[in-house]
């Protein structure tokens, strides 16, 4: 029976036990609410907003003339990206944005393309801005932490769960790689084009899609110069990579066309304080800059 079903799938899904009670009572379905608590369990208050916005959804529809009705569009993967959203801004979240010389990089990953060990593999700014975030993480393991409503308290995470922020005409999707600490840079090109194949597919393994820590963005691809991304609930920080274009820089005191591009990093200022966000970023920015930094953390 449907409800059956529904207390079935409040079992199986994580979730604190006032959520399951208020989900039971309300005939919910706790699959279809992205949670905002510890590795994706659904809260009370995530709960409290699928009601909301089911209640919002049952309203009168407009009177006759007031222009005209259309059907919804949103694909179940907006659903949830909508859904993760509101539950990001229950976090206090600042930003700290830097613009660096990346021709250090962007000349490494010519000399790394026509290798063999990177043959058809997806090596671009994004793969190196994501290796030095995980190096970055060995020497600022607070950026790795998730805030415990419990406890009141952040959680320093074992292992670095780089989320990958995927767009597709589905939506947008953040499998994450799990333990990327441990890869290397061709294993971790690897990861990166398995996963954006398969979430491109939607085919990504459910493995992939709940307990991240941290997240990469990359909205240069669409030629823009960065922008301010929202937290994924439940991690600490998110990274965005705008696009790498020729500008003027001064390079010892004579004017230089370079490649650059700006990092932003947005955070959750319960577990990272101004400078501990800005010194990370900056540490980032300064292997992205000088690959040979990144090379020695390796």
């Amino acid at each position: 029976t449907p409800h059956s079903q529904t207390a079935a799938s409040t079992e199986r899904r994580p979730a604190t036990p006032s959520a399951r009670r208020a989900a039971r009572e309300a005939g919910i379905d706790l699959s279809e609410i992205t949670g905002s608590g510890f590795d994706g369990a659904v809260t009370a208050a995530d709960v409290a907003d699928a009601l909301r916005v089911k209640a919002a959804s049952n309203e009168a529809p407009r009177p006759a003339g007031s222009g005209m009705q259309k059907q919804p569009v949103s694909s179940g993967m907006r659903k949830q990206m909508a859904s993760a959203m509101v539950a990001s801004t229950r976090a206090p979240q600042a930003s700290v944005f830097l613009t660096t010389d990346v021709t250090p990089s962007m000349e490494l990953l010519g000399r790394l393309r026509p290798s063999d060990a990177f043959t058809g593999l997806s090596l671009t700014p994004l793969t190196l801005a994501a290796k030095a975030l995980v190096t970055a993480i060995s020497s600022h393991p607070m950026v790795n932490a998730h805030w415990d409503e419990a406890r009141g308290d952040a959680v320093i995470d074992d292992h670095v769960n780089l989320g990958i922020a995927v767009a597709s005409e589905r939506g947008l999707s953040v499998p994450n790689i799990k333990s990327a600490e441990t890869l290397s840079l061709v294993q971790l090109a690897r990861a990166v084009t398995e996963l954006t194949v398969a979430a491109r597919a939607g085919v990504t393994d459910v493995h992939h899609l709940t307990g991240g820590t941290v997240t990469i963005t990359n909205v240069g691809v669409f030629g823009v110069d960065g922008g301010i991304p929202l937290l994924n609930p439940g991690e600490a920080v998110i990274l965005c990579l705008g696009t790498v274009s020729e500008r003027p820089w001064v390079i010892e005191r004579k004017i230089e066309a370079r490649s650059v591009a700006t990092l932003t990093l947005t955070f959750d200022h319960r577990i990272l304080d101004g400078e501990q966000a800005a010194r990370f970023l900056s540490f980032v920015a300064q292997m992205l800059a000088d690959p040979d930094l990144l090379l020695s953390h390796l």
